[in-house]
């Protein structure tokens, strides 16, 4: 008698076979039933004469479109603030742990641990600059398409898992975080893998290491990005329901009981070792994030924009599960996957932001892609014929290629923001040591003027006091940036009207009205695709010369 924990039990009546009609299309092999307690065989793992469409290089094409079309995007603009504000804060963690020099606060307005991903993309810039920290993050992206196709295959079978990952991969989202050095991509990756560590226990009654291994990648995601954590309940609940037939009922819930607790633990523990820094940055970042201004209607239809018929199949393949299916967890999960789309929009149509939620959507957009690995599944099970099948997948590619020339375009326009490149050498002539700056877009002029200390640069998010305490400025209030300008504690004022413009206003007529800031020119933004221009002012007294270094 076999021993193995994880071995099934006998079939139950009712049991494994009797869900086949549950699952689109589901069959057992001539001569073989199916396995007990294992999910149903999709029609796409019978023989290669009835595939609807060949498997085995369909993941080599996805993954070289997917880093084609992230790839282009790489040299296109210098770093975005973001990208300059992890990767800078990355090589100040080395620098402290090495040499025990001086850091920020990062904790404490850092939307992700900083001691994780800017660390291991300061090693990528190090070797490579900015162009190999992109390319880490292609890495991480190529990573979540390999889990995607994984997951669905397991699923719902190669057909599913082609059309599933395909589509996410031409996404623009997805093309803009391949070429985007933030932790985004990273904390992606391991959702995606958790997800897949979550459904491996798919038929065992034993799925301790599996959920186990769930657990530790799930923290390490969280902790990568706050946000992600939006996503866990998805996690648990696809851990939950691939539990169905087998273990089933309470073996099924276990699992995701447990996979929630050690994930809480874990979270808990590392709140405590990092004290109330974390805690700070947690909750100003994550849970009580400032609102902002756009309406609910601008959020939900640049989402629709940017996922639509990842949104629409996905809803059509939960319908159509809803209608024919009678297995309430396979209905739950396709229902639940799809619906996880929804999650970002919500969320920040809730806070009234934009901030972000191109990248966000790329999240829900993972999960929701699985689903319509499900509708695929479906057609290929209505699709008796190998000559409709062919049709069928012959239409489906058209749509992806449809699907990635519209991406192209979007993805493009979401690296149109301020380029530096003009804006930076100025800057390395004229700042002295100890200059104090106020720059609109400190974080990409402090990755670029490494020798310039940090202590000097302060932004319209915060000013920076002697002292190296950062005093965030979270409204539009101009009181504070007017009384350091009447103490003169800034040499050098860069103002580029993007991140808060009616601040910048403010703060460019107040210095009009002050006779010892020289106004020394607009300098333009570098990418071809903006418009616009830098504005730079320089103190200098009235009895000292008015020329620049």
């Amino acid at each position: 008698m076999n021993s193995r924990t994880d071995t099934p039990p006998e079939e139950p009546p009712g049991g494994a076979l009797a869900a086949l009609a549950d699952i689109p299309g589901a069959v057992t092999l001539p001569g073989r039933d199916l396995a007990p307690g294992r999910l149903p065989v999709p029609p796409s793992r019978l023989p290669p004469r009835g595939r609807m469409f060949p498997p085995g290089w369909g993941l080599v094409v996805i993954l070289a479109v997917q880093a084609a079309l992230s790839i282009r995007l790489m040299g296109t603009n210098t770093a975005f603030e973001d990208e300059a504000l992890y990767l800078w804060a990355g090589h100040l963690e080395w620098a402290h742990w090495l040499h025990g020099t001086t850091i920020p606060e990062f904790p404490t307005y850092f939307s992700g641990a900083p001691v994780v991903y800017p660390v291991l993309g300061a090693i990528a810039d190090g070797l490579g600059g900015l162009v190999a920290a992109r390319l880490l993050a292609l890495l991480f992206m190529l990573g979540a398409t390999i889990a995607l196709w994984s997951v669905t295959r397991r699923l719902f079978g190669p057909a599913g898992a082609f059309f599933a990952a395909a589509g996410w991969a031409v996404l623009a989202p997805t093309a803009r975080l391949g070429a985007f050095a933030t932790y985004d991509a990273m904390a992606l990756f391991l959702l995606a893998l958790a997800a897949w560590f979550a459904t491996s226990g798919i038929g065992r009654r034993d799925a301790t290491r599996w959920m186990l291994a769930a657990a530790l990648t799930l923290t390490l995601a969280n902790v990568t990005k706050y946000a992600s954590a939006l996503f866990d309940p998805v996690i648990i609940g696809m851990a939950v329901l691939t539990g169905y037939p087998a273990p089933g009922g309470k073996g099924a819930l276990r699992r995701g009981a447990f996979l929630a607790a050690i994930t809480i633990e874990l979270i808990i523990v590392l709140l405590q070792v990092g004290r109330g820094w974390y805690v700070d940055g947690i909750e100003q970042t994550t849970l009580t994030r400032h609102p902002g201004g756009t309406p609910v209607s601008t959020v939900l239809l640049s989402s629709w924009d940017w996922t639509s018929y990842i949104v629409v199949a996905a809803a059509l393949a939960a319908a159509g599960c809803l209608a024919t299916t009678r297995s309430a967890p396979v209905r739950v999960l396709v229902v639940m996957l799809a619906a996880t789309a929804g999650l970002v929009p919500a969320q920040q149509a809730r806070i009234h932001t934009l901030t972000s939620l191109s990248k966000h959507v790329d999240f829900g957009a993972w999960f929701a892609a699985i689903a319509i690995g499900y509708g695929v599944s479906g057609l290929s099970a209505a699709s008796a014929r190998p000559v409709r099948r062919r049709l069928l997948a012959a239409a489906g590619v058209a749509g992806l290629a449809v699907a990635g020339c519209a991406g192209l375009g979007q993805a493009a326009s979401f690296y149109a923001w301020p380029g530096a490149a003009n804006l930076i050498p100025v800057l390395d002539r004229m700042i002295r040591p100890g200059d104090r700056v106020l720059a609109d877009n400190a974080p990409t002029l402090e990755y670029y003027l490494p020798r310039v200390r940090w202590q000097q640069w302060s932004s319209v998010y915060g000013i920076t006091l002697p002292s190296g305490r950062r005093v965030a400025e979270e409204s539009d209030s101009l009181a504070p940036y007017q009384q350091a300008l009447d103490r003169h504690y800034f040499r050098l004022v860069v103002l580029a009207f993007t991140d808060k413009p009616q601040l910048d206003s403010a703060i460019a007529a107040y210095l009009h009205t002050d006779p010892d800031y020289h106004f020394v020119g607009a300098i333009p933004f570098s990418n071809p695709g903006s418009h616009g221009s830098y504005l730079l002012w320089q103190y200098q007294p009235k009895h000292q010369p008015k020329h620049s270094r």
